[in-house]
């Protein structure tokens, strides 16, 4: 049994249910089921177990893993060298190699001893479904840690800690609201005030042997060392470990946990911590001494615990978990590839499970799906959505966020999901620049070299903002021209004067109204994100685009530096009138001829016609929304909320488009039903409609 298992299970203490029908807590031991093992497993593994010290046969050390010329080995890393010795048997020759990860969890059948912990240590990036007891886990962590200064060997800790040279460990608790990480403190403290193995003897009382003095405060922004006073003589001198646990707040710095150096960082519901990725980077160098790693840092996230335009950071992290020195796991659910630990719904509850704590995932499968099938047919989706965000069976299920998602975010991370897979780069379209040629018609140069970087989404603190061109589909021309009203645009600017460290971009989209020999419409065929040097080269790159494809765009105009761009490029035939089809706009005051300003009634309505846009059937099961090849406006419409300060610069743009689309349509509408007008534009329009209504 892992030792931070044995040591939960038997010492530490937690607010339980009396009984699985009561209806009050008590403070009680933790029950021992197979998820308190699995995730002991994974600690084991995360600090660096490398085998046991009386295998002579086999060795968990990375070593041999990523060397496969033992003779070379033999070389680097001699068995004369005592931190190597484990790596060889008896007859001095090299240990065969298995995994930690399925060698921790066989069944040795004699005592290997002790575990060795030679291996680098490694993050963890956790995300569960509720109920599944994680923050009781991760209290045990701060405890061990602190209790045993560090020690994994708990002779090596008596010896070191009679010495004059005792181990010391420090411990970080951070989250990006202390109103989350105050309650895994709180929870903490119940199991470090009653520790086991205390006596009363008479009127005296003896504490656990395993207790710890020390002085300070848990409270965000404060510590707590392991020292105390005692007096000699008439002199006091302090005693103690010096171990510490730090709580800080990272919501106004990602730099506040450094200055420190901690065996075990844990980072408290991740899916609210937009700077994840800056916190991270901020703590690498805490977790290494020189060039190995000795510090895990342990991220926490929980299924319905996800806020809009921040859970993309967690998500970030933990489909790529490599890159981040996490563990990494197969995704068996979506077959995704690497992931982090994720534990899905059947193991969280307790009726799933045993007299001995074992998960019946037969009977688990069963009485979820019933439970999901009764929500799928109610009338309302909100309450199979919720469903699905508290009690995730799946890793794309723990993504999904909780706030006020007009949009099918289910469907929407399906097809994201499903494109990541592909690991097509056609999908991700052809990135290049568009000029103009000494007869001033616009030229496609393709990036042949790939120097040019796409926007993604989230942009990133320091990560280059420029974007470029991405064209999925090049314009079509029928008798050598591009027939007006194929195209159209959407675009959400920016202007210059805002924040320099604003984390807005511009966006354009261009988008395909109707059918031509290629079969395909309704969809996006280019887009430009991004936040070049000035908001004049910004708006001379829409203004290509837009020629490039004879689009006329529908803009955002309550900064109206695009249009005074435009007219000075004598371009206004290129942007859209305001739009009449709006019920907000019907009694508007402002009247800026192009473009539309947005305001939350307005937002109200573009976002039931994208939503309309988007769930849309188009036959074989799909929807329009499948049409969507731009992997950062599929995770920007998944990410998307009316909060202020999050940046959703794509869906405005996209939602601008699918107005445009509709406006035009209303007016094509309104054209046909007039006395025909023998002028070529409306002849080619009648016979365009007429072809598309026909199919």
């Amino acid at each position: 049994m892992p030792g931070i298992t044995y040591f939960y299970v038997n010492f530490w203490s937690i607010q339980l249910n009396k009984s699985s029908t009561s209806k009050q807590k008590i403070i009680g031991s933790p029950l021992l089921r197979d998820l308190e093992w699995d995730k002991g497993y994974v600690f084991t593994e995360a600090r660096g177990f490398s085998g046991f010290e009386g295998d002579d046969v086999y060795t968990c050390n990375r070593i041999l893993e990523n060397n496969k010329d033992l003779e070379l080995v033999k070389i680097l890393y001699p068995k004369t060298n005592e931190a190597y010795q484990e790596m060889y048997d008896s007859k001095g020759e090299l240990k065969k190699f298995e995994p930690a990860r399925t060698y921790l969890r066989r069944n040795h059948n004699v005592n290997l001893g002790k575990p060795l912990y030679k291996n680098a240590a490694r993050n963890v990036v956790d995300c569960e479904a509720r109920g599944s007891g994680k923050s009781f886990f991760a209290t045990v962590m701060i405890a061990h840690n602190f209790l045993f200064d560090g020690a994994l060997d708990y002779d090596d800790f008596l010896l070191q800690q009679n010495s004059k040279a005792p181990y010391t460990s420090e411990t970080m608790v951070a989250a990006i609201d202390s109103k989350y990480s105050n309650d895994l403190i709180s929870k903490f403290k119940i199991g470090l005030d009653n520790l086991k193995g205390s006596q009363e003897k008479g009127s005296i009382f003896y504490p656990s042997p395993f207790s710890k003095k020390y002085d300070g405060s848990l409270m965000c922004g404060k510590f707590v060392t392991a020292k105390y006073k005692i007096k000699k003589g008439s002199n006091w001198s302090t005693k103690g470990s010096m171990s510490k646990i730090y709580h800080r707040s990272v919501a106004d710095s990602p730099e506040a946990c450094n200055g420190t150096r901690s065996n075990i960082t844990l980072l408290e519901e991740v899916g609210f911590m937009g700077n994840l990725e800056e916190v991270l980077g901020s703590l690498k160098d805490t977790t290494y001494s020189g060039m190995n790693k000795t510090g895990t840092i342990w991220m926490f996230g929980t299924g319905g615990q996800m806020e809009s335009g921040k859970t993309e950071a967690l998500k970030k992290v933990f489909y790529d978990p490599e890159s981040y020195d996490c563990l990494a796991f197969e995704d068996t659910w979506e077959n995704t590839g690497k992931i982090g630990y994720f534990v899905p719904y059947h193991y969280a509850v307790n009726d799933f499970k045993d007299s001995e704590g074992r998960t019946d995932l037969e009977k688990a499968e069963r009485e979820i799906n019933t439970k999901r099938d009764v929500l799928k047919k109610a009338k309302s989706k909100e309450p199979y959505k919720e469903e699905q965000q508290n009690n995730p069976i799946k890793p794309s299920e723990a993504f999904m966020v909780t706030d006020g998602n007009i949009f099918p975010t289910t469907e929407l991370k399906e097809h994201l999901n499903y494109l990541e897979s592909l690991n097509d780069p056609a999908i991700d379209g052809v990135k290049g620049t568009i000029t103009f040629d000494s007869f001033g018609k616009t030229k496609w140069t393709p990036d042949l070299d790939n120097e040019l970087r796409a926007a993604d989404y989230p942009v990133k603190k320091g990560e280059a903002m420029e974007g470029c061109i991405v064209i999925w589909e090049d314009p079509v021309y029928i008798n050598g021209e591009i027939p007006y009203g194929l195209y159209i645009a959407g675009t959400d600017p920016y202007d210059q004067n805002e924040a320099a460290n604003s984390m807005s971009l511009g966006s354009t989209f261009i988008y395909k109204t109707f059918m031509t020999e290629e079969g395909v419409y309704d969809w996006i065929v280019a887009e430009y994100t991004g936040r070049p040097g000035t908001a004049k080269e910004h708006h001379e790159n829409v203004r290509k685009l837009l020629l490039h494809y004879n689009a006329r765009d529908l803009y955002e105009n309550e900064k109206n530096t695009i249009k005074m761009h435009f007219e000075q490029k004598n371009s206004l035939h290129l942007l859209a009138t305001t739009p009449t089809i709006l019920k907000s706009t019907q009694n508007s005051s402002v009247n800026r001829g192009y473009g539309i300003h947005m305001t939350d009634h307005i937002k109200d309505e573009l976002e039931v016609y994208t939503r309309d846009w988007l769930t849309t059937e188009i036959g074989n099961g799909k929807l329009r929304l499948h049409n969507i090849y731009s992997k950062p406006l599929l995770k920007e419409l998944i990410a998307y909320s009316r909060k202020k300060g999050l940046n959703f610069d794509r869906v405005i743009s996209f939602m601008l488009c699918i107005l445009h689309k509709e406006q035009t349509h209303r007016m094509k509408i309104q054209d046909l039903t007039k006395e025909p007008v023998r002028d070529p534009f409306f002849d080619n329009l009648y016979k365009t409609v007429k072809m598309r209504n026909s199919i």
